[in-house]
This record gives structure tokens, sequence and C-alpha cells, in this order.
């Protein structure tokens, strides 16, 4: 689980909030294999960013955040229309949650 430090964490989750939303709202303009899953767990990405903002304790698991990305990673990879979105993404993922 992860905790919340005064401001650092709930300001990162709101950053990769922003990005998810861009990422889910570029997959949606395209045709995208599997964007239901896609759009699942990117959903499911945007409710722990969102819980990390109000500082819920003990609702983002490392192990559940990193394995929903991976899913998203892995269903865009080779697409560089993505590639800046889920390159930033990962970025801050890895940040908090490893």
């Amino acid at each position: 689980m992860i905790s919340i430090e005064a401001g650092t964490t709930a300001d990162s989750a709101t950053e990769l909030l922003v990005l998810l939303d861009r990422l889910r709202a570029q997959t949606g303009r395209e045709d995208v294999p599997k964007r239901e899953v896609i759009d699942d767990n990117l959903n499911l990405l945007a409710d722990d960013m969102r819980a990390l903002q109000r500082g819920v304790p003990g609702t983002a698991h490392p192990e559940l955040t990193l394995s929903r990305w991976s899913k998203v990673q892995s269903l865009l990879g080779g697409r560089p229309r993505f590639a800046p979105l889920v390159s930033a993404i990962s970025s801050r993922i890895e940040h908090l949650f490893r």
C-alpha cells in the first residue's frame, strides 16, 4: 500500500490522472484492439489515483496498479502514436509505485 507524503504523492497522482484521461481520450478516437480492456484498466488506474489524491489509506495497492498498467502497455505496445503518453505515464507510475 502507498502512504501519502504531504503534497508530493497527491500532486503526482493528480498529474498521472490527467495523463490517464488524455490516453483514454486518445485511444477512444482510434481503432484500438481490445479497447474495452484498455478502458477498464484505465478506469481502475484513475480510481487508484483519485484515492491517492484524497489521501485514502490502503486503497492503492502497488501490485494491482503495476499489473493494470502493464496490461495497458502490452495492449498499446508498438503504437508510436501513444508512445509519448505511455512513456510519461510509465515514468510517473514507477515513481509512485516502485
